[in-house]
């Protein structure tokens, strides 16, 4: 065999020839694959003990979300019932309204009326006259 600086020829067991490089690349792969399954091991351990320190969070954000929800209906009950007698106020108003809009026509024929008559009065008072 013949050697060169990069590329080392070895025969493994089994008796295959592999690649020095190859070799290393594998114990790599091997090393990286085993720290990840460390990894992940301890964070399944940590997200345990997070649940098993934290039991009520669940519970406690359901109560929070229908509190939420309860204060928010309530809300909108109370400008819909403020809405509803608002509404009723302004009813009210426009019925006052139209009642002395009314009475002001009338007040103004009545007036038209007597202003006719008072001129039929002074015309007649001026044809005595004469």
């Amino acid at each position: 065999q013949t050697e060169d600086s990069n590329d080392k020829n070895y025969i493994m067991p089994g008796g295959y020839n592999n690649n020095a490089n190859d070799l290393v690349d594998g114990l790599s792969n091997y090393m990286r694959y085993q720290e990840a399954l460390e990894r992940e091991e301890q964070r399944k351990i940590n997200y345990d003990n997070w649940e098993k320190s934290h039991p009520g969070s669940a519970s406690s954000l359901v109560v929070l979300l229908g509190a939420g929800t309860f204060i928010y209906a309530l809300i909108v009950f109370i400008l819909f019932m403020g809405g509803r007698f608002i509404n009723a106020e302004i009813s009210k108003i426009h019925a006052k309204v139209d009642e002395q809009t009314e009475q002001m026509y009338s007040c103004d024929k009545k007036m038209s009326e007597l202003k006719n008559r008072i001129k039929q009065g002074y015309n007649r008072l001026w044809e005595l006259r004469q």
